[in-house]
C-alpha cells in the first residue's frame, strides 16, 4: 500500500480548486457542499505538511508549493483519465492515438488519407486536436505531436515526414483564361492573396521571375490559415500562393486552375515528434511506419 499518497478524491477536489481558485465554484462542479470541500483541502494540507492555499480576505490563491503541485498533479490526473480510456478501448479490441497536428497539414493532407490507415488497422483509432504553437509535448496527453518548420522540436525525440516543396499560384478558373496562357505580369495586375505568416511569399513569386519592381506588397486580403487563403482564392477573390501537397482534390476537381507555371519550392516542412511516454506505443509504432510510408509516396511525386 502506498501509504504517502493521499486519496483520489482528495487530489481531484484539489486540482479542482486549483483550477477555479474558489471553493465555491469547486463545489459547484463537483456537486458536494462547500464544508465537504474545505475540509479535503484541510485534510490534504494536514497530511502533506504544506500550505497549498493562502486566504487573502474572501478569496484563496495557491502558495508556491501549491501552484506547483497542482501542475504535476493535474498531469497525472489527465493521465489517467487517459489510461482509463485506453483500456476501455482496448477492451473493445481497439486503441487510441491523440495527435496533436497544425491545422492546415490534419485538415488538407492528413484527414483526407485517414481512410487508408483506417482499412488497414480498423482497431487504431486516431484523434486529432489542432495545435499550431510549439509547447511541451511530455506535459500533455498527446502521443505525438506533426508541425510546421525547420528543425525537429529542441528536446524532442523525432523526425522530418516531408518538406512542403512546390508554391504554386492558384484561382478559380473564372479569373483567367489559362487556355491562352497567363504571363506573370498579368498575375501582377491581378487581386494577390496573402497568407498573414508569409508576407514574402509574393516578393519571393516575383523575384525569382525576375519581377521585383511590379510587386505591390500591400495589395490584397490576408488570411491566417492555408485553409483561408485556399477558400478565398476558389470564391474568385483573387490569386494565391498555396503549397501543392495541400490542393490536390481541388485542382483535380477544377475548383481551382494554376495560372502560371512558375513556382518557388519550400524546403521548410512537416515534422512529426514523439512523447517520451506514449500511451500506446504499439498503435504508436504502427501509425508512424503507416505515416512515413505515405509522407514518402508525397514526396517522390512531387519531385
Amino acid at each position: 500500500m502506498r501509504k504517502a499518497i493521499p486519496s483520489l478524491t482528495a487530489l481531484e477536489i484539489f486540482e479542482c480548486v486549483a483550477r477555479h481558485q474558489s471553493l465555491t465554484r469547486a463545489a459547484e462542479e463537483l456537486h458536494l457542499t462547500q464544508s465537504a470541500v474545505s475540509k479535503q483541502i484541510t485534510g490534504l494540507e494536514h497530511r502533506l505538511g504544506v500550505v497549498l492555499f493562502k486566504r487573502v480576505k474572501k478569496r484563496i490563491e495557491l502558495t508556491h508549493y501549491g501552484s506547483s503541485y497542482a501542475l504535476k498533479i493535474k498531469k497525472c490526473l489527465d493521465r489517467i483519465e487517459r489510461n482509463t480510456l485506453d483500456l476501455i478501448d482496448q477492451r473493445e479490441e481497439g486503441a487510441s492515438l491523440d495527435l496533436a497536428v497544425s491545422a492546415t497539414f490534419a485538415t488538407q493532407w492528413l484527414i483526407p488519407k485517414l481512410r487508408d490507415f483506417r482499412g488497414k488497422y480498423p482497431g487504431i483509432n486516431v484523434n486529432i486536436t489542432a495545435r499550431s504553437d510549439p509547447f511541451i509535448l511530455n506535459n500533455t496527453q498527446f502521443d505525438a505531436v506533426i508541425y510546421y518548420g525547420n528543425d525537429v522540436w529542441q528536446g524532442t525525440r523525432g523526425e522530418r515526414l516531408l518538406p512542403e516543396g512546390r508554391v504554386i499560384p492558384v484561382c478559380h478558373p473564372e479569373l483567367v483564361n489559362p487556355i491562352r496562357g497567363v504571363s506573370v505580369e498579368m498575375i501582377a495586375q491581378l487581386p494577390l492573396l496573402h497568407l498573414s505568416s508569409r508576407e514574402d511569399a509574393w516578393p519571393q513569386w516575383f523575384a525569382s521571375a525576375g519581377l521585383d519592381d511590379v510587386y505591390k506588397p500591400l495589395r490584397g486580403c490576408r488570411f491566417e490559415l492555408f485553409t483561408m487563403l485556399t477558400s478565398a482564392a476558389m470564391s474568385g477573390l483573387g490569386v494565391a500562393l498555396v503549397p501543392e501537397i495541400f490542393i490536390p482534390t481541388e485542382l483535380a476537381s477544377n475548383r481551382l486552375t494554376v495560372p502560371s507555371t512558375h513556382f518557388i519550392r519550400n524546403e521548410c516542412g512537416y515534422f512529426i515528434s514523439y512523447n517520451d511516454d506514449p500511451i500506446n506505443v504499439e498503435a504508436l509504432d504502427v501509425f508512424s511506419n503507416w505515416l512515413h510510408g505515405v509522407a514518402r509516396l508525397g514526396d517522390m511525386a512531387a519531385l
